[in-house]
């Protein structure tokens, strides 16, 4: 009995003289689409025949290799700037897109950046909210996660070797000394130049804390921290 697919012969194997059952065992079929077919060419006694095709698929058996590149740990990006993620990803079959995941809290949860992108590896993050800090001092904490997913279903994924820090614009640490109140400076310079400006402030015992820019009409119009702060002196800028 020889047995082809669409691209030739595969092999034979001998038909058992009981059953009339022939079995062929092969380990190098290309991964893809196959048409199998299993032909007798007849003897004296019995004429040449040829079965139904048979449609078999050929799927990669080792899962998708991912490496992120970068961010991979010391980075400091901040909050609205647009930062190029990178990574690598590939398998032994078409591997067209990948889901981009970030962890704030060293990997104990994660959200999704963008899912189903194309794997071209790289792409444009505008860094969002909430940074990663503590008090106001940036803290190295967040992740970035690649993961891929093959035609068969098998899935491979990678994060950052180390942390990152993802900054706030506004959080700035300064020197903490014990304080007895909570007090607040005024803006300096005044008037503003350059639309930069400094405000300190004294957090009298760890408590959360946000300061914001108001108008004249007494609405607010930015905020220039917000979070748990511990007893301190701060300054945003």
């Amino acid at each position: 009995m020889r047995f082809f697919d669409q691209t030739g012969l595969i092999g034979s194997a001998p038909a058992d003289p009981q059953s009339g059952v022939a079995a062929l065992s092969v380990s190098d079929l290309a991964v893809g689409h196959h048409s199998l077919v299993a032909r007798y060419d007849g003897d004296g006694c019995h004429a040449a025949s040829s079965s139904p095709a048979y449609e078999q698929d050929v799927v990669p058996d080792n899962p998708p290799s991912v490496t992120v590149i970068a961010p991979n740990g010391g980075e400091s990006l901040t909050v609205g700037q647009t930062v190029t993620l990178s990574w690598d990803a590939r398998d032994d079959g078409p591997l067209p897109a990948v889901t981009l995941c970030v962890s704030r809290d060293d990997g104990a949860t994660y959200e999704v950046i963008a899912a189903d992108v194309p794997n071209s590896g790289t792409y444009a993050w505008t860094v969002t909210p909430p940074g990663t800090y503590r008090d106001a001092s940036p803290l190295y904490s967040a992740l970035l996660q690649v993961k891929a997913r093959d035609a068969a279903g098998q899935a491979g994924s990678d994060v950052s070797d180390a942390p990152f820090a993802i900054f706030e614009p506004g959080h700035v640490a300064v020197d903490a000394p014990s304080v007895k109140e909570f007090a607040l400076s005024g803006v300096w310079p005044n008037p503003m130049r350059n639309e930069r400006m400094r405000v300190e402030f004294a957090v009298a015992e760890d408590a959360p804390v946000r300061l914001s820019v108001l108008d004249l009409q007494g609405r607010e119009v930015q905020v220039l921290a917000e979070g748990p702060f511990r007893t301190g002196r701060y300054h945003v800028e």
